[in-house]
């Protein structure tokens, strides 16, 4: 029996990785309760056992903020870069605070944090490996209800940002991803067919 079901749920798990596969949606809209932050750490200690480097280590590290406390202070140094800007200077402060407000309601951040190799090329397989296990962690994560977007504004590549958020030398950020558990699906946007981007030579 226990062989049995063991075989069955084998040959299902193909069929469930598509469906999530499809299924997977961006969420920007997220329910207010906490996230379990046990279940994130096992989504992504699932998702790094895709990812392989000479030394058997990840080539980055992940800072996850969750405290209102720490969110407000993640936030603040997003508008400080956003107020840079000459068009953000014409926002009126009303607007910057509710801004400030929606990503603070975010249930959690987490910022993926690259670890710079010291050749060009390691540095684009590793990131290549960071992003892929993320995907990986997207999917798993979608598995267990929780949704999420990968953030990757220009802001996160100014040097008072990512010295503000503690990022030490030869360190860089991949994404910050905006996360917590979604209440609604959004609906399917129409994909540009793959045919379309296949060269046969």
């Amino acid at each position: 029996m226990a062989d049995q079901r063991a075989m069955g749920e084998k040959e299902s798990w193909p069929t469930h990785m598509s469906q999530l596969i499809r299924e997977r949606r961006t969420i920007r809209s997220f329910a207010e309760h906490p996230l379990s932050q046990e279940i994130v750490i096992e989504r992504l200690q699932a998702a790094a056992q895709s990812v392989f480097n000479e030394k058997g280590e990840l080539p980055c590290r992940f800072v996850y903020i969750a405290s209102r406390e720490a969110k407000e202070k993640a936030v603040s140094l997003i508008m400080n870069v956003y107020a840079e800007h000459k068009l953000y200077k014409w926002l009126p402060s009303k607007v910057g605070q509710m801004m400030a407000e929606r990503i603070i309601s975010i249930p959690a951040f987490l910022v993926v944090v690259q670890e710079m190799a010291e050749s060009e090329e390691k540095c684009d397989r590793d990131y290549a490996s960071i992003c892929a296990m993320l995907q990986s962690f997207a999917l798993l994560a979608w598995d267990c209800g929780i949704g999420l977007v990968w953030n990757t504004e220009p802001y996160m590549q100014k040097q008072s940002f990512a010295t503000d958020m503690g990022l030490r030398q030869g360190e860089r950020i991949v994404t910050i991803m905006f996360m917590g558990n979604y209440e609604r699906v959004p609906k399917t946007k129409q994909r540009t067919p793959v045919i379309k981007k296949i060269s046969f030579l």
